[in-house]
């Protein structure tokens, strides 16, 4: 998947901040599906902490639900596009996109970041989950989701996890175990 395009940066944008009604137009299927990012993010205590990761964090959305409760949150992730989207949505508050609802018709509509957040202890970078910098450890909270089904080697992150998350932290790793060909 070329996480670099236009087209897959609209598609998560409405996945991690769209509304209900522009996410699952038809009045059919789970609501439960949707709010992926707060979602994982409510697996975690309520309890404030310093340091939070969120790793294959996309466009930011589960990063700012865990600046709620965290007093500095680091956002990973592969795609520099994503990236910039989340630090864009950071500066501002909120970012202008479309999203096709069929065919070629696409809806102008704005995201913004979730009510409650502190964007101001959010930051942003691209990284690698599988090649993360020596100094990323001892976090309170670690948050890898739709991540590990995505790596080539999975078992990389995974070795590194006791590292990355101090004693008594919280680890949240949700996947839809994917496991697609292309990763």
């Amino acid at each position: 998947m070329n996480y670099e395009s236009e087209k897959v940066l609209s598609d998560y944008i409405l996945m991690h901040f769209g509304e209900h009604d522009q996410r699952m137009p038809w009045g059919i299927g789970k609501l439960a599906a949707l709010d992926f990012p707060l979602q994982t993010v409510s697996y975690f205590t309520q309890k404030r902490v310093a340091l939070s990761l969120d790793l294959g964090c996309a466009v930011g959305a589960s990063a700012f639900h865990l600046s709620k409760t965290s007093a500095k949150v680091i956002g990973i992730d592969f795609s520099k596009l994503f990236i910039d989207t989340a630090n864009q949505l950071k500066e501002n508050g909120e970012i202008d996109y479309r999203y096709q609802e069929e065919g070629s018709n696409f809806t102008p509509t704005t995201a913004k970041i979730p009510e409650g957040s502190v964007a101001a202890n959010v930051s942003f970078a691209v990284g690698d989950a599988m090649n993360l910098p020596e100094g990323f450890k001892g976090f309170d909270r670690a948050h890898a989701a739709n991540l590990i089904c995505r790596l080539p080697d999975p078992m990389m992150l995974l070795d590194r996890l006791p590292s990355l998350v101090k004693q008594g932290g919280e680890l949240v790793l949700a996947t839809p175990f994917s496991w697609s060909e292309e990763f």
